[in-house]
């Protein structure tokens, strides 16, 4: 290839001539087609706005002359006068108005909001001649205002259109010249090029058939050879790098293949097996009409959920794909996410699960969330799959890497066979390699997470006990830092399971909060004499799952001479909580994520003067979706909370200046007027009328940042996702009611 071809490149040059000429011609015919369409005059007397603008004025003129013939006669009779029409005309020349912000600006335009207040005192008024009298007036001073706002669009319109048909007519002028010039200049240069060109076909095929034997033997050792050559000109050396390239994305689509095989398999059996939970409940709730058909919906409803929440996964998986660019993520919230997922996967297998999660983790990291997810996600229920008959225990911490700029994040699962040995017990192990388990398989793993630098995973054994260990190092952005005191605070632990208790104290003795564990349900019994002493009595399903109701509804009993004592049960399943929701306060689920667990406890203990404020808030619900009004009210009223509905922005409005309301659940999005401009029209009435402001929580079934900053910046306080969500529902109003009774 090192030779320089000289071949006659006339037709070439000749093509692209004509393509660009045609390019232009057609071009050029479109501007002249849009220059010819350009009719000043019959455009703007079929604008939307000046039609509707001169259909309003129209109104008006004929309502001017029923007035004028009831002033002339010497009974008035205000029969013949129909103002819903002139209302309705006025509101639909305000919308498209609001619509064409270029055309004509509604602001300062005082005579349209004058002419709806001139009929409303009409329509209030007992019609007397001098009623009749002051409308005619009102409507007289409008109308020539407003018929001075019909000239002045018609002329600004036509001059925009004539300023628009002037500019087609420049550009096509400029075309049709460019045009020329195009045809002349490639014209010149084919018959240039006719003259120097000439033929070396034999010297240019004989270098092709050289590339082509050299390719026939070309893999990625040997371009590597190839590019280390110095012999080599550089037009053969890009041709090399490039198919370097390419061999690479291959080898990497290649091993990105086989993860999502894996993927797929995996993604499989937990379909198939939530599936299957869907499938049995749904027969079983045909066939039964009693309580249990209750808990077994909760159990689909929740099995519906999980395979939700993976579909999402895997979408985001499939959109972004391996090769998106880094951005940062909240750690925390990818560690919550998948351990409710291991936690589902280890009640499918009937197992037992605790876990203990590290205060010292990285709160955001630089990283993609979706791949990191998916790979621990594939390594962990592998390792899980393997050992189904263990218990599990999980702990999460990080330290040091090796490069002092990222952090190493250590995940162990350790298969135990009782949950029931102390966590110091652990750590004093001898943990040794495993025997059965000695092969990784981590090359996929660091071929998707290969920006994250470290990872490794190995399996350890103990004895009877095992170990699997994941570690990757991450660039950590922020760390999390819990704020929150227990301070003069004490719980009463009820736990058959020493993992537990020692899970409660480290996350929880450092913040200040009293922890005594009890052991057994007599041991719990004997203290009830103790039981105002604490600010909150925990049970734990390590108790045998079928006591927990019967245990629950008598402690629940004991506590009646203790109302600032909550009582608290934290389960694993749904059914469990179903069964003895009823005896107890709160309701926790385990394992306890602590940056979600501890704010929420503290909470639950000081929730008593926010509940008692919370009875004399009131609510009103903003939702044109008619089911999703019906669930939100649901929701409320399971707590107690009564609310007022409305299906528009503008019934919001007018519902606060009536009635005003503490909490306003507002969504974003409804016909007519919007959640947005409905929030804009309370704060700016709350403002002119010296009032507090209320908490207007938006909703929006849309995720974008965008979506959600414009509702912030309209008034809103909050922003939640829809569907709505019974914890988030209570969560939200637990955070703002304080504020509001404070305000």
């Amino acid at each position: 290839m090192s030779g320089k071809p000289s071949y006659n490149i006339s037709v070439p040059v000749m093509r692209l001539a004509i393509a660009f000429s045609m390019v232009l011609a057609a071009l050029a015919f479109y501007l002249y087609v849009s220059w010819g369409k350009v009719d000043s005059v019959e455009q703007v007397q079929n604008a939307p706005l000046l039609v509707q603008a001169q259909k309003l004025n129209q109104t008006i003129e004929l309502d001017i002359q029923t007035l004028q013939r009831c002033l002339g006669a010497r009974y008035c009779s205000t029969t013949e006068l129909d103002f819903d029409v002139l209302k309705n005309e006025i509101d639909q020349f305000k919308s498209l108005a609001s619509l064409n912000k270029t055309e004509f600006s509604l602001v300062g335009a005082t005579e349209y909001s004058q002419l709806e207040l001139a009929i409303n005192r009409f329509s209030d008024s007992s019609k007397t001649r001098d009623d009749v009298l002051a409308l005619y007036l009102s409507l007289t001073n409008n109308y020539l205002q407003m018929d001075d706002n019909y000239r002045t669009m018609f002329n600004n319109h036509a001059s925009d259109l004539m300023r628009e048909k002037n500019e087609f007519f420049i550009w096509l002028f400029m075309v049709v010249v460019v045009l020329v010039a195009i045809v002349v200049f490639s014209n010149l240069i084919a018959i240039l090029k006719l003259k120097k060109s000439s033929t070396n076909e034999r010297d240019i095929d004989q270098e092709f058939d050289v590339l082509y034997q050299e390719l026939k033997q070309l893999d990625l050792q040997r371009l590597e050879e190839l590019l280390n050559e110095v012999s080599i000109n550089p037009k053969q050396r890009q041709i090399y790098s490039h198919l370097k390239l390419i061999f690479t994305k291959l080898e990497e689509q290649k091993r990105n293949n086989d993860l999502y095989k894996q993927l797929y398999a995996l993604i499989g059996y937990e379909i198939r097996g939530i599936t299957n939970t869907i499938n049995g409940g749904v027969q079983y709730l045909v066939q039964e009409t009693n309580e249990s058909g209750v808990l077994m919906a909760q159990d689909i409803t929740s099995a519906a959920n999980t395979l939700s929440e993976l579909a999402e996964n895997y979408n985001r998986l499939i959109s972004q794909g391996t090769e998106s660019k880094s951005k940062e993520f909240s750690l925390l919230n990818v560690l919550s996410e998948l351990m409710l997922h291991i936690n589902a996967k280890v009640q499918r297998n009937e197992s037992e699960l605790d876990c203990l999660i590290s205060d010292n983790l990285p709160n955001r990291v630089a990283g993609q969330s979706t791949s990191l997810f998916w790979v621990l996600f594939l390594q962990l229920s592998n390792a899980i799959q393997l050992k189904a008959d263990k218990k599990l225990f999980v702990t999460i911490e990080s330290g040091a890497a090796s490069d002092i700029e990222n952090t190493r994040l250590t995940i162990n699962l350790n298969f135990l066979t009782t949950l029931d040995v102390p966590f110091a017990k652990l750590n004093t192990l001898h943990w040794s390699d495993h025997k059965q388990h000695t092969a990784t398989k981590d090359d996929l793993a660091k071929s998707v997470l290969k920006n994250y630098g470290y990872y490794e995973s190995h399996w350890y054994q103990s004895g009877n006990q095992e170990r699997f260990q994941i570690q990757l190092d991450l660039k950590a952005k922020s760390f999390h830092t819990e704020k929150t005191r227990f301070d003069n605070k004490r719980l009463l632990l009820c736990a058959n399971s020493q993992i537990r208790i020692d899970v409660m104290n480290k996350m929880l003795v450092n913040l200040g909060l009293e922890i005594t564990p009890i052991r057994t349900p007599n041991e719990l019994f004997s203290a009830a004499k103790t039981f105002g002493e604490y600010d909150a009595i925990m049970l734990t399903d390590t108790f045998e799952p079928n006591k927990l109701p019967s245990l629950s509804k008598t402690v629940k009993s004991q506590l009646r001479n203790h109302p600032n004592t909550k009582l608290l049960l934290s389960v694993t399943s749904t059914q469990q909580a179903q069964e003895s929701h009823a005896f107890v306060d709160k309701i926790i689920n385990s394992p306890a994520i602590p940056y979600e667990f501890i704010p929420n406890l503290l909470a639950i203990m000081e929730a008593e003067a926010s509940e008692e404020q919370m009875e004399n808030s009131s609510f009103l619900i903003v939702e044109d979706d008619r089911v999703q009004q019906i669930l939100l009210k649901r929701i409320l009223s399971k707590q107690e909370y009564e609310a007022e509905t409305v299906g528009d922005g503008a019934d919001a409005v007018q519902h606060f200046m009536n009635q005003r309301s503490d909490i306003i659940f507002m969504d974003c999005i409804m016909p007519g007027m919007g959640g947005i401009e409905a929030t804009k029209r309370i704060r700016q009435f709350e403002q002119e009328s010296g009032q507090n402001p209320c908490t207007i929580i938006g909703a929006t079934a849309l995720t974008s940042s965008n979506e959600h900053q414009a509702c912030i910046e309209a008034g809103m306080d909050y922003v939640i996702s829809k569907p709505y969500k019974n914890d988030e529902i209570i969560k939200v109003i637990n955070k703002y009611v304080a504020v509001q009774k404070l305000n």
